[in-house]
């Protein structure tokens, strides 16, 4: 408990009774105005040295920032800011100014010093990481670098400043804030903050099924971009370096929260968080959202520790009814009372804004009167004025009352799987704890090996359909670490586990569709086509199956119809696709969205290539891809890799069209795109650099082809010797070099060329062009058996090359 405001403290005997007067006063000071707080302090408290410490603390206030944990919250004496960095550079990375400071660390304005983009570099205290702290923050930074979604905001790198204190880079949201900032700027009304507020559901919940539990949600780790876009930041962080501090692990334990007010009793007594657990803080996030004020106040004394049952929020009078039950219902003591998922929660408030019966109540017929008459006001009164109304006023409440229940029982088993599930990997954490079994810590790969052995072994207590959702992760998580068969081999085994629950069919349909997925990835028509077909079967045996679910799974069935050739019958399906999702809140579909517009322009695309008169088709797949790019630019801004990807299959469709310029102009949009956001390497890039090269080429600009080229071989430099782009894009540089007449130039990519090709067969068509540039640079003629041998390799481009030459000479 706190002490009354009033009191006055002297200097202390010890440590201890000193911290203890320094949280006393920094508690106290919170709960006023900021312009109040050092008037208050120099009449209350009159050691010089408490006074400074608390001074610290309360500039280091994570709530107003977002950025960094509370050095008040470590239960010992602030470190000491860390050095000012402004205008070092760590290694790409110039430190511009500091953005943020904290107990333990700080956050700064950089700049790439290749492109001169602005990111955010965390900057962690080097006093506060033990061996055991780093081993925990690597691990973390491999699962954070895995979370992809627009709600998160992203971990770009991370790295180690040259006296040894490890840092992260973020993107730079300018001009984002607190959420609860973003409300009271805007004077959002109450509908308004729930719609933002789901965005906050749909980030976690991505999270949660990425298995990642947040563990410090509040007001200043969810920011709102100017434009109205949730970007959650600091997943884990506090909670990975808790452990580095001694008297933190004593009293709370390794996952005490970093902020206390937004935490869940079970956290507060020092259990390990859950996604339970983050559905607690989302409801105390939502409370303050709609009240204008926190739900309850932990202190920070030893109370804090011991009370861990918060008293129930009291309802403000402007709070409707229906958001306090859930707000109440999300903040239960009791982690089987919550909603079972963040997305649980997010659809009780799409219930709520629809003027639909919400979970969080017992449905009385008042109740559910009310909502029915509230839904469809005009049907009601015309049936309230005759008994034939009122009998189906009575029908339609029964149905309704049985829905509610069954949604409730549907809510209370995805309660029950979600325990399941943080039970499973709990254990497994457990058995690769290298702080308990004083082990290596294990890679993620080898995690996720011991995770799927647990899960297919046929003693196995989980209920069929969680094994057979964890088993989807998995398969998710082998593919994104390039575990491609690894990654069909968990989802093949989701199949066979959910083959033990015959009354599933949502959940058969779901591990069916990711098994045809992976089957078409991987170029396997006849698996993809089988898997696809049960995932259809599986989804008309379950009419009340979600609408966004069954987009997904017939967006799977066009793809393999695509696969398959059968364009115009995937081109049917995938406008079916849209025809669902257009009847879903676009925020929730957003990029699934724009995706089928693409895929749709792709399969209109290659109708046109078919078809003897190609504009008609040519025009719907410019209308697709214009499509895809508004929703794309609209959710993830200009400057986002989709955004890119999507401005290069732009060019591509005007290339075919006869529309060089504008194709041109597309791909150096997605070029720049690519250098500001993607890695240097990356294929992408030598992709966009060869497509440009190409056209410059085609458009006589040799100076242009040869720069763009260039590009193209410097960004492959990380593939293998014979991979198409490496080749390729030094075969342009040769073209351009000649046809120019730059021979000198031409011979020093000649042998460069040689290099490449000694490593492999003969008749490999790199060989070929080897041959047929020696032979341009000794003035030699062009043999018919060179001729036949390009026609027998089936290089299209060698040929025409080789039929567009005079004779020896330059071009």
């Amino acid at each position: 408990m706190r002490r009354g405001r009033g009191a006055r403290h002297e200097g202390c005997m010890n440590q201890d009774s000193r911290w203890q007067q320094v949280k006393s006063f920094y508690s106290a000071a919170q709960d006023l105005p900021p312009d109040k707080r050092e008037a208050w302090l120099a009449d209350n408290c009159t050691d010089a040295d408490i006074r400074r410490e608390v001074r610290e603390l309360l500039a280091a206030d994570r709530e107003a920032t977002g950025w960094l944990p509370d050095s008040s919250e470590l239960g010992a004496s602030a470190p000491e800011l860390p050095p000012d960095l402004e205008g070092q550079r760590f290694g790409r990375f110039e430190i511009v100014h500091r953005i943020d400071s904290g107990g333990m660390g700080a956050v700064w304005l950089a700049r790439i010093r290749d492109d001169g983009r602005e990111v955010a570099l965390k900057v962690i205290q080097r006093g506060l990481v033990t061996d055991q702290a780093m081993a925990r923050f690597l691990r973390e930074r491999e699962i954070l670098a895995r979370l992809d979604h627009p709600g998160i905001c992203p971990m770009l790198d991370s790295g180690t400043t040259p006296d040894g204190r490890p840092f992260l880079v973020m993107p730079f949201l300018e001009g984002a804030g607190p959420i609860t900032d973003y409300c009271e700027a805007h004077a959002l009304d109450l509908k308004a903050r729930v719609r933002l507020f789901r965005q906050v559901c749909v980030a976690v919940q991505h999270a949660h099924q990425n298995l990642v539990v947040h563990s410090d949600l509040k007001p200043g780790n969810v920011l709102v971009t100017r434009d109205g876009r949730v970007q959650l930041v600091d997943f884990g962080i506090s909670r990975l370096l808790s452990p580095g501090h001694e008297e933190l692990t004593r009293r709370f334990g390794e996952q005490r929260p970093a902020t206390l007010d937004y935490a869940s009793p079970e956290q507060l007594r020092g259990d390990s968080p859950s996604t339970l657990s983050d559905v607690y803080s989302l409801g105390a996030l939502l409370y303050r959202l709609l009240a204008g004020r926190k739900a309850y106040h932990v202190g920070m004394g030893e109370d804090a520790a011991n009370d861990v049952v918060p008293p129930e929020p009291a309802r403000p009078a402007s709070m409707p009814v229906d958001l306090f039950n859930i707000c109440r219902k999300a903040m239960s003591g009791e982690p089987q009372c919550r909603y079972g998922s963040a997305a649980a929660l997010g659809e009780d408030l799409a219930c709520w804004l629809g003027n639909r019966p919400v979970a969080a109540r017992a449905p009385s017929l008042a109740y559910q009167a009310g909502k029915f008459i509230r839904r469809n006001f005009w049907p009601a009164v015309t049936a309230a004025t005759a008994l034939s109304g009122i009998v189906a006023l009575t029908v339609v409440l029964a149905v309704n009352n049985a829905r509610i229940n069954a949604q409730a029982e549907r809510i209370a088993l995805e309660r029950d799987r979600a325990e399941a599930t943080a039970e499973f990997w709990a254990h497994l954490f457990e058995q690769t704890d290298p702080v308990a079994s004083e082990a290596a810590a294990p890679s993620v790969e080898q995690l996720l090996d011991r995770a799927q052995a647990e899960l297919t072994d046929s003693s196995s207590r989980l209920p069929a359909v969680t094994r057979a959702r964890l088993l989807g992760v998995l398969s998710t998580s082998y593919w994104n670490l390039a575990q491609q068969q690894r990654a069909r081999e968990a989802a093949q085994a989701a199949v066979d586990a959910i083959s033990e629950a015959p009354g599933e069919p949502a959940a058969a349909a779901a591990a069916w569709k990711q098994l045809a997925n992976i089957a078409m990835a991987l170029g396997d028509a006849e698996a993809a086509r089988t898997a696809a077909n049960a995932a259809l079967s599986a989804m008309q045996s379950a009419p009340g199956i979600p609408a966004e679910q069954r987009a997904s799974i017939l967006d799977a069935h066009a793809l393999v119809l695509e696969m398959e050739g059968q364009l115009e019958e995937a081109a049917a399906v995938m406008e079916r696709v849209i025809e669902i999702q257009q009847t879903l809140p676009l925020e929730e579909v957003i990029v699934d969205h724009a995706t089928a517009w693409g895929n749709l322009a792709f399969m209109y695309f290659n109708l046109a290539r078919r078809s003897e008169a190609p504009e008609p088709w040519f025009e719907r797949a410019a209308g697709g891809v214009e499509r895809s790019l508004t929703l794309l630019e609209r959710h993830f801004g200009p400057d986002h890799p989709r955004v890119g990807f999507m401005r290069n299959a732009s060019g591509a469709l005007n290339l075919e069209r006869g529309r060089p310029q504008a194709a041109l102009a597309d791909f150096r949009a997605a070029a720049r795109i690519a250098e500001k956001t993607l890695p240097p390497g990356h294929e992408m890039l030598a992709h966009l650099y060869f497509n440009q090269g190409t056209l410059q080429r085609q458009l006589g600009d040799h100076a242009g082809a040869e720069a763009a080229f260039a590009r193209a071989f410097e960004a492959s430099s990380g593939f293998d010797d014979e991979h198409p782009h490496r080749v390729r894009s030094l075969i342009g540089v040769l073209r351009a070099r000649l046809a120019r007449g730059e021979r000198d130039a031409a011979r020093a990519a000649l042998d460069r060329l040689a290099e490449l090709s000694g490593r492999l067969v003969e008749n490999h068509s790199a060989r070929l062009w080897q041959r047929v540039f020696e032979r341009r640079l000794a003035a030699e003629p062009i043999d018919h058996a060179l001729a036949a041998a390009a026609r027998e390799a089936g290089d299209q481009e060698l040929v025409e090359y080789l039929e567009s030459l005079p004779g020896p000479g330059d071009e």
